[in-house]
């Protein structure tokens, strides 16, 4: 939220550039009830729920967020699929007509991995040019996750369709082609946030050097890739396209530059009247452009001078970012009855605009002035909160929300025993999830940015949540109570 009073380079910013900054008034929060949202645990999905899914997937076709899309919501649709013919996997045709639909209108947008269209066509037809039996695995291990927001119970199958993904993995990761760059990608975000027996890094090492070796990106392979482009068909363009961003854009740190095929759906000359991409990948594609910069220089610059660099060069990456916020199409703004894709494309924006420790402003206000925030308080616990709700389906969220009390125990933002009911909480709800998970174990991932700066390996979220525990169990010591294992 925004404070009571702006500066005046706020309130410049605030009027110059209102998509990166947007004036929010401040929200009276002693009304709100939080155990109104602890109560949003989802279960078995109904008529009325399928319903609404479908009316957002019709909502997303008519706000051209994804482009001029026509995605297949029926059964009668999908009456072809034979999902025994790309798996092992027990799973009905009408379940996964279900979950595929949801993930490609809820989901695939902030991805991307592949051609939708491609895909699904091929898969309804038993094709093997733009499906294969490792996408499918990979592709469908991530839908089901997802979709245990709906059904909690579809954790087990998106466990297993992982497994499948793994063992093939093996088999196709000598095997260059774009469907398996797109394949282990799946395969890494779903290992990403659940819990997996590969190393999510050694997934997307093979991805990047699959993809490097295909002419994807790369500097001398961009060339190559640019020459022979020409002689695509345009379904491969297509594709090649897709998987070159999709690819790209989760990856972007390491990667010495873009891809320099078209973004998907901004090429008039490839984009389909069935095209199931559009707007905020395009939008996404070019806000990885400029992380990617900043990544690539503050890697180089770090060795010698522990991070420092140029103020021109960071302000010209800024004065990029305010650039790419203010040229954003009106679909993709902030605003009431927004979607999911364009509330997740903004929030990956905000610690670029607002700077790498914007997300750690409010509890380092609080330690530095000593004051009692009970703004703070609501958030922190809201925060929390919607970390349980997450972590029913996805268990890299009970480790991210042990980080969090970590650090608002360290800067007192909560009491012991207010840390000790919510980690508690936390623990309850992903009691279906590997252990690994539910002891923090899990999430390699920073979550204090401005610990980071100084020492990164003590910002990971497993260095955070472990002395979450320590100071539990040094509570419990001084004061003779129970001890408690988290």
């Amino acid at each position: 939220m925004s404070p009571p009073g702006f500066s005046a380079l706020e309130s410049e910013l605030t009027a110059r550039h209102q998509n990166a900054y947007p004036y929010l008034s401040p929200v009276d929060v002693s009304n709100i009830e939080l155990e109104a949202f602890a109560t949003l645990v989802p279960g078995p999905i109904g008529n009325g729920a399928m319903a609404e899914l479908n009316a957002a997937a019709d909502m997303t076709n008519e706000t051209s967020i994804w482009g001029p899309a026509s995605l297949p919501t029926t059964q009668d649709d999908f009456r072809s699929l034979d999902m025994s013919y790309w798996t092992t996997i027990p799973i009905s045709n009408e379940l996964a007509t279900t979950v595929i639909t949801a993930y490609l209108a809820e989901n695939h947008a902030m991805f991307g991995l592949f051609d939708a269209e491609l895909f699904l066509d091929d898969l309804l037809a038993r094709k093997l040019n733009f499906c294969s039996a490792f996408l499918v695995n990979s592709v469908f291990s991530c839908a089901c996750l997802w979709y245990c927001t709906i059904d909690p119970s579809l954790s087990v199958l998106s466990s297993e369709f992982l497994g499948a993904a793994e063992t093939l993995w093996l088999a196709e990761r000598r095997s260059d082609s774009l469907l398996n760059v797109a394949a282990i990608m799946a395969t890494g975000v779903a290992c990403e946030i659940q819990v997996s027996n590969i190393r999510v890094l050694e997934l997307f090492e093979d991805a990047q050097g699959m993809a490097e070796r295909l002419g994807l990106f790369g500097v001398e392979r961009c060339r190559r890739n640019a020459t022979d482009w020409q002689v695509l068909s345009a379904q491969v363009k297509r594709q090649t396209a897709q998987v070159a961003w999709g690819t790209y854009n989760w990856l972007s740190y390491p990667i010495s530059c873009p891809p320099t095929v078209p973004i998907p759906g901004e090429d008039p000359f490839q984009v389909s009247e069935k095209q199931l991409i559009g707007k905020s990948f395009g939008a996404l594609s070019r806000l990885w452009i400029v992380v990617q910069e900043v990544a690539a220089v503050y890697s180089l610059y770090r060795p010698a001078s522990e991070g420092a660099l140029p103020l021109s060069f960071v302000e010209s990456r800024y004065q990029k970012l305010l650039r790419w916020a203010d040229t954003l199409d009106e679909d993709l703004v902030r605003g009431e009855h927004i979607s999911n894709q364009i509330l997740i494309l903004h929030n990956w924006d905000i610690p670029y605009a607002g700077g790498e420790s914007a997300g750690n402003d409010d509890v380092d206000t609080h330690q530095s002035e000593g004051i009692d925030d009970s703004d703070l308080h609501f958030y922190l616990v809201l925060c929390i909160t919607q970390c349980q709700q997450l972590a029913i389906c996805c268990p890299v969220y009970v480790s991210a929300g042990r980080g969090l009390l970590g650090m608002a125990l360290q800067v007192g933002a909560l009491s012991i025993d207010e840390a000790l009911a919510l980690a508690t909480s936390l623990q309850s709800c992903s009691s279906r999830h590997n252990a690994a998970a539910l002891r923090g174990d899990f999430g390699d991932f920073v979550i204090d940015f401005n610990l980071a700066a100084k020492v990164p390996e003590e910002a990971k979220v497993k260095a955070v949540a472990t002395r979450l525990g320590e100071m539990i169990l040094l509570n419990n010591v001084t004061q003779n109570g129970g001890f408690y294992s988290l």
